[in-house]
């Protein structure tokens, strides 16, 4: 097997859920370079674009049946990555792909980062918006930034431009002298002289009054040389990200506030690899080591066990599915570690209790014991620290829906704010012949206000009962 001098890598969509089956499977594209290639091994990796992005998630192998260069396609199916208890690996959050050469580790290549959500934008908009507008009545933008004519990118389109397509030309001219211009013109416009210094530019459309504005960060990263591009001036559309914030919006609300549960498995712990923290010499990128964890959480406090019953207590992180690492420390000093096989817990509930099986050791309790004899038996607060695994093995469809609904409400309070400027009403009149038009039912109501009242309303009327089916009761000291 011979290496292939490169390797391309990417995905076919920039956004992916587990639970969608349009968009739970990650189909990668690899094209390798070289000669000789047939046979040669490819290794394909699922892996979490965080941190020190080295945590793979899933692992596949593929080997190459030509010596030529061609596309070869590798699925990853979402839904069937899990560990060997069938639990799933993947959460939402961003990931990448890595292609690397079995021969020659030193040949690789990352896909661009993707993300995998619970609701994806696409689902919301088709499922929770179908029908509505989340465009700007008043406000235009470009369809889609310049491709060609890389570093620049337009910010904002004067209200009076034409809805149509213009073209953006750059142009580089050298006077032979080592004399570099470079210059940026709107639909035949004036030349605007682009200079290091400055990073926003206003170009007049032709000899109109219309006008855009540019940012350039950097003229290093303009074309080499003079190139021009069409661009599309439409109504400015609610972005994908302000929409994937409202669904953050929406699972941190439920998760954090609402239900106080975990939606999808979540690793937690009380101590994020302290110590473990460094910087390469020149840099200011934190490299963790171990770092493979989602959410910090608090310590558990120790109470003293009544009677003759097991020692216990109640995590507040449900569902929980397991401890990966479960230790007890007072003052920052570890004091016990409890072996995992002692740890019986209820799923749901969230109450664990320590049952071991060897009575002559145990818990290795000397340092606790210790403790108590010097103070009694009273409660040591931040005592249980932990690594460990909690949420739903598969988020229920009614959680789901809640998430979509939840997060439709702020969307289309937003886009009934966009839509004709927030005006109620409209009338035009013209040679005795008139035109009234009403958006809305009272001008204190917005466009979309009866679908936000239905979705509150399912809301208000369901949350109740899911606290009592993910919670249960709340009990509370008086």
């Amino acid at each position: 097997m011979v290496a292939p001098t490169s390797i391309f890598c990417t995905v076919d969509s920039e956004e992916y859920s587990r639970f969608e089956r349009d968009a739970k499977v990650v189909t990668v594209f690899i094209t390798p370079a070289g000669a000789t290639m047939n046979t040669e091994d490819i290794t394909v990796e699922l892996v979490k674009a965080r941190r020190n992005r080295d945590v793979v998630v899933a692992t596949k192998t593929l080997t190459l049946t030509s010596d030529d260069p061609a596309e070869y396609q590798v699925p990853f199916d979402l839904s069937t990555i899990v560990d060997a208890e069938e639990i799933p690996k993947v959460r939402r959050g961003g990931y990448l792909i890595r292609a690397t050469s079995v021969t020659d580790p030193s040949i690789s290549n990352d896909s661009e980062d993707f993300i995998v959500s619970l609701v994806t934008v696409s689902h919301i908009r088709g499922n929770y918006l179908h029908g509505t507008d989340q465009t700007a009545s008043e406000i235009l933008a470009i369809a889609d930034q310049p491709v060609l004519v890389t570093g620049v990118t337009v910010t904002d389109v004067s209200a009076s431009t034409p809805q149509q397509w213009f073209p953006l030309t750059y142009a580089i001219a050298d006077d032979g002298a080592g004399n570099v211009t470079r210059s940026l013109s709107w639909c035949n416009g004036p030349l605007k002289i682009l200079t290091a210094s400055t990073k926003t530019y206003t170009l007049r459309r032709g000899r109109e009054a219309d006008f855009i504005k540019v940012k350039v960060p950097s003229i290093t990263s303009l074309p080499t040389g003079s190139i021009s591009e069409d661009l599309l001036v439409d109504k400015k559309p609610m972005s994908e990200d302000k929409i994937r914030g409202f669904l953050d919006q929406a699972i941190s609300w439920i998760e954090d506030s609402e239900l106080s549960i975990f939606l999808e498995p979540t690793s937690i712990t009380t101590e994020p690899d302290a110590g473990s923290i460094t910087y390469p010499e020149g840099t200011d990128i934190p490299v963790f080591e171990n770092a493979d964890w989602d959410k910090v959480v608090n310590p558990i406090t120790f109470r003293p066990p009544s009677g003759n019953s097991w020692i216990s207590f109640v995590s507040p992180y449900r569902p929980l599915l397991r401890f990966d690492q479960l230790y007890g420390q007072v003052a920052n000093t570890r004091i016990v570690d409890i072996a995992l096989e002692w740890v019986e817990h209820n799923e749901n509930g969230g109450f664990v209790q320590l049952v071991p099986y060897n009575q002559e050791v145990a818990f290795n309790f000397i340092g606790l014991r210790w403790m108590q004899s010097m103070r009694g038996p009273i409660p040591l607060p931040n005592f249980w620290n932990f690594d460990a695994l909690v949420g739903y093995r598969k988020t229920p469809a009614v959680l789901l829906e809640l998430i979509g609904k939840k997060a439709a409400i702020d969307i289309l309070t937003i886009a009934g704010q966009a839509f004709k400027g927030g005006f109620a009403s409209q009338s035009i009149s013209r040679d005795g012949i008139s035109e009234s038009v009403s958006y809305t039912a009272s001008a204190t109501f917005g466009i979309y206000s009866a679908t936000i009242t239905e979705y509150k309303d399912w809301i208000d009327d369901n949350l109740v009962k899911l606290r009592g089916a993910t919670r249960g009761p709340n009990m509370v000291v008086v």
